[in-house]
């Protein structure tokens, strides 16, 4: 326990430092155009980056997709179990996690207030409401990203480059020719709208504006869950040369 204590502790501490370096080219650049755009209107207009929160989840993805597998050539040649290995990765993911949806919440609800920005939470469900919230959703949101791209990379270096193209082909080709033209000319309607209104549910949204933000909060659990879950099953099989 204490070597996976301390792989955790490494992990936490290589990633922490480095999200400073991302919110300070992030949050300049939206300072730098909101001058210009303030200088160049005379002060008439106010104007910023909406849904900064995208910018959080492509960090996410790039940390997890980028980290794998340096980290885990290095882990293995201390003679850390892939058990470790997962454990300690997947609680990495879940601190920086943590960290960015509390930066985001804060700053999200902050500059709402002073410009009229508007996050990708209160979008979808709306202000007023208790920030743990919109940390929680955050947090599953982006614990989500990074166990799905996790994923994807060590998929992609076990079955190899040219089965991963004709994979990504396939789905794409399943996502967006198959699947529309099933939901189009397939599908009876009520079955269609039935399917729309599940998914809408799994989303929060009960009909009637009623919002419940339990759903999607259980929804994202059960994709991390399943994403880990075959992470660590790939993880398990992955050899050191991969």
């Amino acid at each position: 326990m204490k070597k996976l204590k301390a792989l955790t502790c490494y992990e936490c501490v290589v990633s922490f430092k480095y999200i400073w370096f991302f919110y300070g080219i992030l949050y300049g650049i939206t300072a730098i155009v909101t001058a210009i755009v303030f200088v160049a209107t005379g002060g008439r207009e106010l104007a910023g980056s909406n849904g900064l929160e995208f910018s959080s989840m492509i960090y996410m993805g790039v940390m997890a997709g980028l980290g794998s597998r340096d980290d885990f050539k290095m882990m293995i040649q201390n003679g850390f179990t892939r058990t470790y290995i997962f454990l300690s990765t997947f609680s990495g993911f879940a601190f920086i996690a943590a960290v960015m949806a509390a930066i985001d919440t804060a700053a999200g609800n902050l500059m709402h207030g002073i410009t009229g920005y508007h996050s990708v939470f209160g979008f979808l469900y709306g202000y007023g409401r208790f920030p743990i919230f919109n940390w929680s959703w955050l947090f599953f949101l982006y614990l989500l990203v990074s166990c799905l791209v996790w994923l994807i990379v060590l998929g992609i270096r076990k079955i190899g480059k040219t089965a991963s193209l004709i994979g990504g082909f396939s789905l794409i080709i399943v996502l967006f020719v198959m699947v529309p033209a099933l939901f189009q000319f397939v599908l009876p309607a009520h079955v269609v709208a039935g399917i729309v209104r599940t998914l809408a549910r799994m989303a929060g949204f009960l009909g009637g504006g009623r919002i419940n933000l339990a759903y999607p909060l259980l929804t994202m659990a059960a994709l991390i869950t399943a994403a880990a879950a075959g992470t660590y099953q790939i993880l398990k099989r992955t050899e050191l040369h991969i």
